[in-house]
Protein backbone atom coordinates (compact mmCIF):
# COMPACT_ATOMS: atom_id res chain seq x y z
CA UNK A 1 0.00 0.00 0.00
CA UNK A 2 2.90 2.23 0.66
CA UNK A 3 3.78 2.81 -3.37
CA UNK A 4 0.69 3.74 -4.21
CA UNK A 5 0.86 6.67 -1.30
CA UNK A 6 3.96 7.73 -2.54
CA UNK A 7 3.44 7.85 -6.43
CA UNK A 8 -0.10 10.13 -5.09
CA UNK A 9 2.30 12.30 -2.93
CA UNK A 10 4.85 13.38 -5.96
CA UNK A 11 2.35 13.77 -8.30
CA UNK A 12 0.54 15.87 -6.09
CA UNK A 13 3.82 17.87 -5.30
CA UNK A 14 4.08 18.33 -9.59
CA UNK A 15 0.84 19.79 -9.53
CA UNK A 16 1.18 22.52 -6.73
CA UNK A 17 4.04 24.43 -8.42
CA UNK A 18 3.06 27.45 -9.99
CA UNK A 19 3.64 27.30 -14.14
CA UNK A 20 6.14 29.72 -15.26
CA UNK A 21 4.88 32.82 -16.67
CA UNK A 22 5.31 33.87 -20.21
CA UNK A 23 5.63 37.64 -21.00
CA UNK A 24 5.74 39.06 -24.79
CA UNK A 25 6.53 41.84 -25.60
CA UNK A 26 6.02 43.33 -28.46
CA UNK A 27 8.16 44.62 -31.77
CA UNK A 28 7.05 47.79 -30.74
CA UNK A 29 7.88 48.22 -26.90
CA UNK A 30 11.27 46.74 -27.74
CA UNK A 31 11.73 49.70 -30.58
CA UNK A 32 10.36 52.43 -27.59
CA UNK A 33 13.16 50.73 -25.35
CA UNK A 34 16.12 50.62 -27.68
CA UNK A 35 14.61 54.19 -28.38
CA UNK A 36 14.94 55.42 -25.00
CA UNK A 37 18.38 54.32 -23.99
CA UNK A 38 19.51 56.14 -27.13
CA UNK A 39 18.11 59.38 -26.19
CA UNK A 40 19.44 58.71 -22.65
CA UNK A 41 22.56 57.75 -23.72
CA UNK A 42 22.73 60.88 -26.57
CA UNK A 43 21.26 63.04 -23.16
CA UNK A 44 24.20 61.92 -20.81
CA UNK A 45 26.69 62.35 -23.44
CA UNK A 46 25.66 66.00 -24.17
CA UNK A 47 25.40 66.72 -20.56
CA UNK A 48 28.98 65.62 -19.95
CA UNK A 49 30.22 67.89 -23.23
CA UNK A 50 28.85 70.70 -22.10
CA UNK A 51 29.98 70.59 -18.49
CA UNK A 52 33.47 69.76 -20.00
CA UNK A 53 33.30 72.71 -22.26
CA UNK A 54 32.20 75.45 -19.42
CA UNK A 55 34.42 73.62 -17.15
CA UNK A 56 37.69 72.84 -19.13
CA UNK A 57 40.43 71.25 -16.56
CA UNK A 58 43.76 69.97 -18.34
CA UNK A 59 46.56 68.69 -16.72
CA UNK A 60 50.27 68.84 -17.64
CA UNK A 61 52.73 66.04 -17.32
CA UNK A 62 55.73 67.97 -19.40
CA UNK A 63 58.92 67.53 -17.08
CA UNK A 64 59.30 71.45 -17.81
CA UNK A 65 55.46 72.53 -17.13
CA UNK A 66 55.48 74.00 -20.87
CA UNK A 67 51.77 73.89 -21.35
CA UNK A 68 51.38 75.39 -18.23
CA UNK A 69 50.24 79.16 -17.53
CA UNK A 70 51.61 80.14 -14.76
CA UNK A 71 49.51 81.70 -11.69
CA UNK A 72 50.28 85.53 -12.72
CA UNK A 73 48.71 84.80 -16.66
CA UNK A 74 45.79 83.46 -14.23
CA UNK A 75 45.36 85.95 -12.39
CA UNK A 76 45.38 88.56 -15.24
CA UNK A 77 42.46 86.63 -17.67
CA UNK A 78 39.86 86.87 -14.13
CA UNK A 79 40.60 90.75 -14.65
CA UNK A 80 38.72 89.92 -18.22
CA UNK A 81 35.10 91.94 -17.54
CA UNK A 82 34.07 91.36 -21.03
CA UNK A 83 35.00 89.01 -23.93
CA UNK A 84 38.42 89.80 -25.80
CA UNK A 85 40.19 88.47 -28.49
CA UNK A 86 43.45 86.64 -29.00
CA UNK A 87 44.15 86.16 -32.66
CA UNK A 88 47.29 84.05 -33.81
CA UNK A 89 48.57 85.10 -37.96
CA UNK A 90 51.16 83.67 -39.23
CA UNK A 91 52.41 84.27 -42.54
CA UNK A 92 55.08 81.20 -42.05
CA UNK A 93 53.09 78.76 -40.64
CA UNK A 94 56.27 76.74 -40.86
CA UNK A 95 58.13 78.58 -37.81
CA UNK A 96 59.39 76.74 -35.13
CA UNK A 97 57.05 78.36 -32.79
CA UNK A 98 54.20 78.32 -34.34
CA UNK A 99 52.47 75.23 -32.60
CA UNK A 100 53.60 76.12 -30.03
CA UNK A 101 52.24 79.87 -29.78
CA UNK A 102 48.76 78.31 -31.06
CA UNK A 103 48.71 75.37 -27.98
CA UNK A 104 49.85 78.55 -25.28
CA UNK A 105 47.17 80.43 -26.29
CA UNK A 106 44.56 77.63 -26.54
CA UNK A 107 45.42 77.17 -22.74
CA UNK A 108 44.56 81.15 -22.36
CA UNK A 109 41.08 80.67 -24.07
CA UNK A 110 40.50 77.79 -21.53
CA UNK A 111 41.63 79.51 -18.05
CA UNK A 112 39.83 82.60 -19.16
CA UNK A 113 36.59 80.23 -18.96
CA UNK A 114 35.50 81.76 -22.71
CA UNK A 115 36.21 84.95 -22.13
CA UNK A 116 39.00 85.15 -24.14
CA UNK A 117 38.22 83.88 -28.15
CA UNK A 118 41.34 82.18 -30.10
CA UNK A 119 41.01 82.56 -33.64
CA UNK A 120 43.71 81.39 -35.97
CA UNK A 121 44.75 82.70 -39.15
CA UNK A 122 47.74 81.35 -41.46
CA UNK A 123 47.92 83.61 -44.07
CA UNK A 124 47.85 81.58 -47.26
CA UNK A 125 45.12 79.03 -46.12
CA UNK A 126 42.60 82.42 -45.53
CA UNK A 127 43.87 85.13 -47.67
CA UNK A 128 40.26 87.31 -47.51
CA UNK A 129 40.71 87.10 -43.72
CA UNK A 130 44.50 88.07 -43.44
CA UNK A 131 43.37 91.16 -45.64
CA UNK A 132 40.73 91.86 -43.19
CA UNK A 133 43.04 91.68 -40.14
CA UNK A 134 46.08 93.80 -41.77
CA UNK A 135 43.22 96.93 -43.01
CA UNK A 136 42.36 96.96 -39.20
CA UNK A 137 45.40 96.33 -37.06
CA UNK A 138 47.82 98.18 -39.77
CA UNK A 139 50.70 95.15 -39.66
CA UNK A 140 52.91 94.32 -42.76
CA UNK A 141 51.53 90.92 -44.59
CA UNK A 142 54.51 88.54 -43.92
CA UNK A 143 54.48 89.34 -40.21
CA UNK A 144 53.82 86.54 -37.02
CA UNK A 145 52.17 88.11 -34.85
CA UNK A 146 49.29 87.40 -32.07
CA UNK A 147 47.01 90.34 -31.73
CA UNK A 148 44.76 91.01 -28.83
CA UNK A 149 41.74 93.08 -28.59
CA UNK A 150 39.87 93.90 -25.39
CA UNK A 151 37.49 96.80 -25.06
CA UNK A 152 37.90 98.48 -28.19
CA UNK A 153 42.22 98.62 -27.76
CA UNK A 154 44.39 96.36 -29.43
CA UNK A 155 47.49 95.27 -29.27
CA UNK A 156 49.95 92.99 -30.73
CA UNK A 157 53.41 91.65 -29.75
CA UNK A 158 55.60 89.69 -32.74
CA UNK A 159 56.18 85.97 -32.44
CA UNK A 160 59.95 86.88 -33.08
CA UNK A 161 60.37 87.79 -29.87
CA UNK A 162 58.84 84.36 -27.99
CA UNK A 163 61.61 82.11 -28.39
CA UNK A 164 65.43 82.02 -28.24
CA UNK A 165 67.00 79.87 -30.92
CA UNK A 166 69.90 77.57 -30.70
CA UNK A 167 71.77 75.41 -33.52
CA UNK A 168 71.72 71.85 -33.34
CA UNK A 169 74.33 69.50 -32.96
CA UNK A 170 75.77 67.90 -36.01
CA UNK A 171 74.23 64.56 -35.73
CA UNK A 172 70.80 66.19 -35.49
CA UNK A 173 70.77 68.52 -38.01
CA UNK A 174 69.21 68.30 -41.33
CA UNK A 175 70.31 70.85 -43.45
CA UNK A 176 68.30 69.44 -46.84
CA UNK A 177 64.88 69.98 -44.90
CA UNK A 178 65.76 73.04 -43.60
CA UNK A 179 66.53 71.69 -39.99
CA UNK A 180 69.72 73.06 -38.08
CA UNK A 181 68.17 74.52 -35.43
CA UNK A 182 65.77 74.21 -32.51
CA UNK A 183 63.90 76.29 -30.07
CA UNK A 184 65.87 76.76 -26.89
CA UNK A 185 63.77 78.19 -24.44
CA UNK A 186 59.68 79.75 -25.30
CA UNK A 187 59.24 82.85 -23.36
CA UNK A 188 56.04 83.76 -25.40
CA UNK A 189 53.71 83.87 -21.97
CA UNK A 190 55.80 86.88 -21.15
CA UNK A 191 55.16 89.14 -24.16
CA UNK A 192 51.57 88.10 -24.33
CA UNK A 193 50.20 88.55 -20.61
CA UNK A 194 52.60 91.92 -20.48
CA UNK A 195 50.49 92.80 -23.56
CA UNK A 196 47.34 91.62 -21.94
CA UNK A 197 47.66 93.12 -18.91
CA UNK A 198 48.34 96.65 -20.35
CA UNK A 199 45.07 96.44 -22.04
CA UNK A 200 42.95 95.17 -19.03
CA UNK A 201 44.79 97.81 -16.93
CA UNK A 202 42.98 101.57 -17.20
CA UNK A 203 45.85 103.84 -17.47
CA UNK A 204 48.67 103.25 -19.65
CA UNK A 205 52.57 103.63 -18.57
CA UNK A 206 54.60 106.64 -19.89
CA UNK A 207 57.99 106.57 -20.06
CA UNK A 208 60.06 109.59 -20.98
CA UNK A 209 63.46 109.76 -22.34
CA UNK A 210 65.64 112.82 -21.56
CA UNK A 211 67.70 114.56 -24.46
CA UNK A 212 69.99 117.23 -24.85
CA UNK A 213 72.60 115.81 -23.48
CA UNK A 214 74.06 113.47 -26.71
CA UNK A 215 71.66 110.91 -25.29
CA UNK A 216 69.84 107.93 -27.30
CA UNK A 217 65.95 108.77 -27.71
CA UNK A 218 63.41 108.03 -30.24
CA UNK A 219 64.78 109.93 -32.83
CA UNK A 220 67.94 108.28 -33.40
CA UNK A 221 68.35 105.35 -35.59
CA UNK A 222 70.34 103.20 -33.50
CA UNK A 223 68.13 103.22 -30.33
CA UNK A 224 65.21 101.13 -32.23
CA UNK A 225 65.50 97.82 -30.51
CA UNK A 226 65.15 99.17 -27.62
CA UNK A 227 62.03 101.69 -28.38
CA UNK A 228 60.50 98.40 -29.66
CA UNK A 229 61.14 96.46 -26.66
CA UNK A 230 59.19 99.36 -24.63
CA UNK A 231 56.20 99.83 -27.23
CA UNK A 232 55.84 95.82 -26.58
CA UNK A 233 55.18 96.14 -23.21
CA UNK A 234 52.41 98.82 -24.19
CA UNK A 235 54.32 101.71 -23.14
CA UNK A 236 53.85 105.23 -24.58
CA UNK A 237 56.97 106.96 -24.92
CA UNK A 238 58.22 110.52 -24.96
CA UNK A 239 61.25 112.47 -25.40
CA UNK A 240 61.88 115.21 -22.68
CA UNK A 241 63.91 118.39 -22.51
CA UNK A 242 64.93 119.51 -19.30
CA UNK A 243 66.15 122.89 -20.55
CA UNK A 244 62.08 123.61 -22.18
CA UNK A 245 60.71 122.33 -18.47
CA UNK A 246 59.64 123.75 -15.34
CA UNK A 247 59.48 120.16 -13.64
CA UNK A 248 59.29 116.70 -14.88
CA UNK A 249 55.72 116.11 -15.63
CA UNK A 250 53.40 114.41 -13.59
CA UNK A 251 52.52 111.55 -15.49
CA UNK A 252 56.20 110.46 -16.05
CA UNK A 253 56.36 106.62 -14.95
CA UNK A 254 59.56 106.54 -15.70
CA UNK A 255 62.55 108.40 -16.84
CA UNK A 256 65.08 107.27 -18.92
CA UNK A 257 68.82 109.07 -19.08
CA UNK A 258 70.55 106.20 -21.89
CA UNK A 259 74.64 107.16 -22.33
CA UNK A 260 74.75 110.64 -22.28
CA UNK A 261 78.19 112.49 -23.64
CA UNK A 262 78.01 116.00 -22.00
CA UNK A 263 77.39 116.69 -18.28
CA UNK A 264 73.92 117.95 -17.03
CA UNK A 265 73.56 121.28 -15.76
CA UNK A 266 72.36 122.41 -12.12
CA UNK A 267 68.41 123.24 -13.46
CA UNK A 268 68.55 119.54 -14.85
CA UNK A 269 69.88 118.74 -11.84
CA UNK A 270 67.17 120.22 -9.57
CA UNK A 271 64.63 119.20 -11.87
CA UNK A 272 65.63 115.26 -11.40
CA UNK A 273 66.01 115.78 -7.63
CA UNK A 274 62.42 116.92 -7.13
CA UNK A 275 61.11 113.95 -9.35
CA UNK A 276 63.10 111.99 -7.00
CA UNK A 277 61.47 113.28 -3.72
CA UNK A 278 58.32 112.93 -5.49
CA UNK A 279 58.94 108.63 -5.58
CA UNK A 280 60.32 109.63 -9.13
CA UNK A 281 61.81 106.62 -11.07
CA UNK A 282 64.88 106.19 -13.20
CA UNK A 283 66.76 104.42 -15.51
CA UNK A 284 70.30 105.33 -15.94
CA UNK A 285 73.13 104.13 -18.38
CA UNK A 286 76.00 105.98 -17.75
CA UNK A 287 79.74 105.13 -18.91
CA UNK A 288 83.47 106.07 -18.30
CA UNK A 289 83.69 108.09 -21.58
CA UNK A 290 81.11 110.99 -20.71
CA UNK A 291 82.51 113.84 -19.39
CA UNK A 292 79.40 113.95 -16.39
CA UNK A 293 81.01 114.97 -13.07
CA UNK A 294 78.18 116.80 -12.13
CA UNK A 295 75.44 113.29 -12.73
CA UNK A 296 77.54 111.15 -11.38
CA UNK A 297 77.65 113.27 -7.95
CA UNK A 298 74.01 113.45 -8.12
CA UNK A 299 73.83 109.34 -8.38
CA UNK A 300 76.49 109.38 -5.57
CA UNK A 301 73.88 111.40 -3.38
CA UNK A 302 71.25 108.80 -3.85
CA UNK A 303 73.73 106.27 -2.72
CA UNK A 304 75.66 105.08 -6.02
CA UNK A 305 79.55 106.03 -6.67
CA UNK A 306 80.54 105.45 -10.28
CA UNK A 307 84.41 105.07 -10.04
CA UNK A 308 85.38 106.13 -13.43
CA UNK A 309 87.47 103.24 -14.18
CA UNK A 310 87.53 100.84 -17.18
CA UNK A 311 86.59 96.85 -16.73
CA UNK A 312 88.51 94.86 -18.54
CA UNK A 313 90.37 91.76 -18.95
CA UNK A 314 93.68 90.93 -20.96
CA UNK A 315 93.85 87.39 -22.72
CA UNK A 316 96.41 85.93 -24.68
CA UNK A 317 96.06 83.75 -27.34
CA UNK A 318 98.38 80.48 -27.28
CA UNK A 319 100.18 78.55 -30.08
CA UNK A 320 102.86 75.40 -29.58
CA UNK A 321 102.21 77.11 -26.14
CA UNK A 322 103.49 80.12 -26.61
CA UNK A 323 101.16 83.80 -26.43
CA UNK A 324 101.42 85.21 -30.10
CA UNK A 325 99.04 87.85 -29.16
CA UNK A 326 96.80 89.56 -26.35
CA UNK A 327 93.79 91.17 -26.55
CA UNK A 328 92.20 93.21 -24.32
CA UNK A 329 88.31 92.34 -23.82
CA UNK A 330 85.46 94.55 -22.49
CA UNK A 331 83.59 93.95 -19.69
CA UNK A 332 81.19 90.79 -19.22
CA UNK A 333 79.50 89.16 -16.38
CA UNK A 334 76.76 86.95 -14.91
CA UNK A 335 73.27 88.32 -14.07
CA UNK A 336 72.44 87.64 -10.13
CA UNK A 337 69.69 86.07 -8.17
CA UNK A 338 69.94 89.08 -5.35
CA UNK A 339 66.79 91.26 -6.84
CA UNK A 340 63.34 90.24 -8.75
CA UNK A 341 64.57 92.22 -11.78
CA UNK A 342 67.35 89.41 -12.48
CA UNK A 343 66.11 86.38 -11.03
CA UNK A 344 64.52 85.10 -14.50
CA UNK A 345 68.01 85.67 -15.44
CA UNK A 346 70.10 84.14 -12.41
CA UNK A 347 73.25 82.59 -13.77
CA UNK A 348 73.10 83.42 -17.72
CA UNK A 349 76.46 85.59 -19.02
CA UNK A 350 76.34 88.65 -20.79
CA UNK A 351 79.07 91.48 -21.94
CA UNK A 352 78.68 94.81 -22.69
CA UNK A 353 80.05 96.78 -26.06
CA UNK A 354 82.37 99.80 -25.73
CA UNK A 355 83.49 101.06 -21.67
CA UNK A 356 81.92 99.89 -18.55
CA UNK A 357 82.76 101.60 -15.33
CA UNK A 358 82.10 99.72 -12.15
CA UNK A 359 79.84 101.06 -9.28
CA UNK A 360 79.86 100.37 -5.06
CA UNK A 361 77.16 101.62 -2.98
CA UNK A 362 78.01 104.55 -0.78
CA UNK A 363 78.77 102.94 2.76
CA UNK A 364 77.35 105.17 5.00
CA UNK A 365 73.74 105.55 3.52
CA UNK A 366 73.88 101.68 3.24
CA UNK A 367 74.90 101.32 6.99
CA UNK A 368 72.08 103.58 8.03
CA UNK A 369 69.25 101.54 5.88
CA UNK A 370 68.37 104.26 4.11
CA UNK A 371 68.45 102.83 0.80
CA UNK A 372 68.26 99.62 -0.39
CA UNK A 373 70.95 98.62 -3.21
CA UNK A 374 71.73 95.10 -4.78
CA UNK A 375 74.21 94.12 -7.63
CA UNK A 376 72.59 92.85 -11.15
CA UNK A 377 75.68 92.13 -13.00
CA UNK A 378 78.62 91.03 -11.39
CA UNK A 379 81.90 90.23 -13.39
CA UNK A 380 83.98 86.93 -12.66
CA UNK A 381 87.22 87.94 -10.52
CA UNK A 382 89.57 87.95 -13.26
CA UNK A 383 87.98 91.47 -14.54
CA UNK A 384 89.46 94.58 -12.83
CA UNK A 385 88.83 98.38 -13.09
CA UNK A 386 91.38 100.14 -15.24
CA UNK A 387 91.99 103.65 -13.18
CA UNK A 388 94.56 104.61 -16.39
CA UNK A 389 93.29 105.53 -19.73
CA UNK A 390 93.37 102.93 -22.41
CA UNK A 391 95.64 103.59 -25.62
CA UNK A 392 95.44 101.68 -29.01
CA UNK A 393 98.65 99.31 -28.45
CA UNK A 394 99.18 99.59 -25.07
CA UNK A 395 98.79 96.64 -22.71
CA UNK A 396 97.37 97.63 -19.64
CA UNK A 397 98.13 95.28 -16.63
CA UNK A 398 96.78 95.27 -12.89
CA UNK A 399 98.50 97.18 -10.32
CA UNK A 400 97.26 96.53 -6.94
CA UNK A 401 96.47 99.30 -4.49
CA UNK A 402 95.47 101.08 -7.37
CA UNK A 403 93.03 99.52 -9.92
CA UNK A 404 89.77 98.20 -8.58
CA UNK A 405 89.65 94.51 -8.17
CA UNK A 406 87.11 92.07 -9.45
CA UNK A 407 84.82 90.63 -8.98
CA UNK A 408 82.94 94.53 -9.99
CA UNK A 409 79.53 95.39 -9.85
CA UNK A 410 78.37 96.09 -13.23
CA UNK A 411 74.98 97.16 -12.78
CA UNK A 412 72.65 98.13 -9.50
CA UNK A 413 69.42 98.65 -8.61
CA UNK A 414 68.55 101.27 -5.80
CA UNK A 415 65.39 101.50 -3.42
CA UNK A 416 64.51 104.19 -1.23
CA UNK A 417 62.81 103.14 2.25
CA UNK A 418 62.40 99.79 0.72
CA UNK A 419 60.14 96.82 2.94
CA UNK A 420 61.66 93.71 3.55
CA UNK A 421 58.56 91.56 2.57
CA UNK A 422 57.95 91.58 -1.23
CA UNK A 423 54.47 91.14 -0.70
CA UNK A 424 54.55 94.94 1.04
CA UNK A 425 54.37 97.21 -1.94
CA UNK A 426 55.07 101.33 -1.14
CA UNK A 427 55.33 104.17 -3.66
CA UNK A 428 58.62 104.51 -3.35
CA UNK A 429 61.72 106.24 -5.07
CA UNK A 430 64.15 103.50 -7.02
CA UNK A 431 66.76 103.80 -9.80
CA UNK A 432 68.46 101.27 -11.91
CA UNK A 433 71.72 101.91 -12.83
CA UNK A 434 74.31 100.64 -15.75
CA UNK A 435 78.00 101.46 -15.99
CA UNK A 436 77.83 101.51 -19.88
CA UNK A 437 76.77 104.23 -21.78
CA UNK A 438 75.98 101.81 -25.06
CA UNK A 439 73.93 99.64 -23.37
CA UNK A 440 70.56 100.80 -25.19
CA UNK A 441 72.57 100.71 -28.50
CA UNK A 442 71.20 98.77 -31.43
CA UNK A 443 74.06 97.00 -31.52
CA UNK A 444 74.64 95.39 -28.42
CA UNK A 445 71.23 94.35 -28.15
CA UNK A 446 70.84 92.77 -31.31
CA UNK A 447 74.17 90.63 -30.06
CA UNK A 448 73.24 90.36 -26.96
CA UNK A 449 69.93 89.55 -26.48
CA UNK A 450 69.80 88.92 -22.66
CA UNK A 451 70.26 92.61 -22.13
CA UNK A 452 66.90 93.49 -23.67
CA UNK A 453 65.29 91.09 -21.06
CA UNK A 454 67.27 92.73 -18.58
CA UNK A 455 66.14 96.28 -19.58
CA UNK A 456 62.27 95.36 -19.89
CA UNK A 457 62.72 93.61 -16.18
CA UNK A 458 63.89 96.68 -15.04
CA UNK A 459 61.11 98.68 -16.20
CA UNK A 460 58.99 96.30 -14.98
CA UNK A 461 60.62 96.76 -11.55
CA UNK A 462 60.22 100.60 -11.77
CA UNK A 463 56.69 100.99 -13.27
CA UNK A 464 55.82 98.71 -9.88
CA UNK A 465 54.64 95.19 -12.07
CA UNK A 466 56.74 93.09 -10.15
CA UNK A 467 54.34 89.88 -11.35
CA UNK A 468 55.76 90.31 -14.97
CA UNK A 469 58.94 89.22 -13.36
CA UNK A 470 57.80 86.19 -11.91
CA UNK A 471 56.91 84.62 -16.11
CA UNK A 472 60.07 82.92 -16.71
CA UNK A 473 61.04 81.52 -19.98
CA UNK A 474 60.62 77.83 -20.17
CA UNK A 475 63.84 75.85 -21.57
CA UNK A 476 63.47 73.49 -23.39
CA UNK A 477 65.87 70.48 -23.11
CA UNK A 478 67.27 68.86 -26.15
CA UNK A 479 65.45 65.71 -25.93
CA UNK A 480 63.73 65.81 -29.23
CA UNK A 481 63.38 62.82 -31.41
CA UNK A 482 64.16 63.73 -35.26
CA UNK A 483 63.29 61.46 -37.91
CA UNK A 484 64.39 60.92 -41.41
CA UNK A 485 62.09 60.45 -44.34
CA UNK A 486 62.43 56.69 -44.21
CA UNK A 487 61.88 56.53 -40.09
CA UNK A 488 58.70 58.32 -40.48
CA UNK A 489 57.42 56.39 -43.04
CA UNK A 490 58.22 53.18 -41.14
CA UNK A 491 56.36 54.84 -38.15
CA UNK A 492 53.30 55.73 -39.91
CA UNK A 493 53.10 52.11 -41.42
CA UNK A 494 53.28 50.85 -38.11
CA UNK A 495 50.90 53.51 -36.34
CA UNK A 496 48.37 52.97 -39.34
CA UNK A 497 48.68 48.99 -40.20
CA UNK A 498 50.77 47.22 -37.87
CA UNK A 499 49.12 47.84 -34.70
CA UNK A 500 45.27 47.14 -36.00
CA UNK A 501 46.94 43.86 -37.58
CA UNK A 502 48.85 42.62 -34.05
CA UNK A 503 44.89 42.68 -32.70
CA UNK A 504 43.53 41.37 -35.62
CA UNK A 505 46.52 38.33 -35.43
CA UNK A 506 45.76 37.96 -31.92
CA UNK A 507 41.98 37.23 -32.22
CA UNK A 508 42.07 35.02 -35.23
CA UNK A 509 44.49 32.74 -33.28
CA UNK A 510 41.81 33.09 -30.25
CA UNK A 511 38.64 32.43 -32.58
CA UNK A 512 41.19 28.96 -33.78
CA UNK A 513 41.88 28.05 -30.40
CA UNK A 514 38.03 27.95 -29.89
CA UNK A 515 36.62 26.21 -32.91
CA UNK A 516 39.37 23.78 -32.81
CA UNK A 517 41.39 25.28 -36.33
CA UNK A 518 44.33 24.02 -36.81
CA UNK A 519 46.76 26.89 -35.58
CA UNK A 520 49.72 25.75 -37.69
CA UNK A 521 47.79 26.66 -41.24
CA UNK A 522 46.55 29.64 -39.29
CA UNK A 523 50.80 30.83 -38.50
CA UNK A 524 51.67 29.78 -42.21
CA UNK A 525 48.43 32.61 -43.51
CA UNK A 526 49.58 35.01 -41.25
CA UNK A 527 53.38 34.83 -42.13
CA UNK A 528 52.55 35.14 -46.05
CA UNK A 529 49.93 38.42 -45.51
CA UNK A 530 53.03 39.84 -42.91
CA UNK A 531 55.73 39.14 -46.33
CA UNK A 532 53.33 40.72 -48.70
CA UNK A 533 52.92 43.64 -46.49
CA UNK A 534 56.34 44.15 -45.58
CA UNK A 535 56.88 44.19 -49.16
CA UNK A 536 54.62 47.12 -49.52
CA UNK A 537 56.23 48.84 -47.41
CA UNK A 538 59.59 48.73 -48.78
CA UNK A 539 57.76 49.95 -52.17
CA UNK A 540 55.99 53.12 -51.00
CA UNK A 541 59.77 53.82 -48.74
CA UNK A 542 61.86 53.26 -51.85
CA UNK A 543 59.15 55.67 -54.19
CA UNK A 544 58.80 58.30 -51.18
CA UNK A 545 62.88 58.35 -50.89
CA UNK A 546 62.67 58.67 -54.80
CA UNK A 547 60.64 61.56 -54.62
CA UNK A 548 62.66 63.27 -52.00
CA UNK A 549 65.76 62.78 -53.86
CA UNK A 550 64.53 63.68 -57.38
CA UNK A 551 63.18 67.40 -55.56
CA UNK A 552 64.85 70.84 -55.88
CA UNK A 553 66.99 71.01 -52.65
CA UNK A 554 65.80 73.35 -49.89
CA UNK A 555 67.75 76.11 -48.82
CA UNK A 556 68.80 75.60 -44.68
CA UNK A 557 67.03 77.61 -42.67
CA UNK A 558 68.96 79.85 -40.39
CA UNK A 559 69.14 80.00 -36.14
CA UNK A 560 67.53 83.52 -36.93
CA UNK A 561 65.44 82.88 -39.94
CA UNK A 562 62.58 83.14 -38.14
Amino acid sequence: MSEPTSESSSRTSRTSRPAPRVVRIGRLQIALNVILQSVAVIALLIMANFLAFRHHRSLDWSGTSAFSLSPQTTAVLKQFQEPGKAIVYFFDVGSPVYHDTVRLLQEYENQSNRKLVLEVVAAGMDPQRARELQAKYKFDSRENIVILDYKGKSKWVEASDFAEMEELPPEKQRPEEGVVARVKNFKAEQYITAAMMDLVEEKQNKVYLVTGHGELDLSKPDFQMARQAMEHQNLKLDNLSLTGVDKIPDDANTVVIAGPQQDFSERDLKLLSEYWGHNGRLFVALGPEAEATNLSAWLNARGVTLRNDRVIRVTGKLVENVVQKYEVRPAEGTFTAASRITQPLTGRNTGFIGETQSMIPVDSMFRAGEIAIVPLVLSAPEWWGEIDPITEGSLPTYADGKDHKGPLALAVAVEKGAVRDPKVQLETPRLVVVGNGLFLNDTGLKVLRDNRDFFVYSLNWLLNRESLLELPAKDRPLNDILLTNDQQVRLGFLLVLGIPICFGVLGLYYLGWRNGWNLLTITVVVVCLGLILWGAEETVRRWASGADSSAPATPAASPNSN
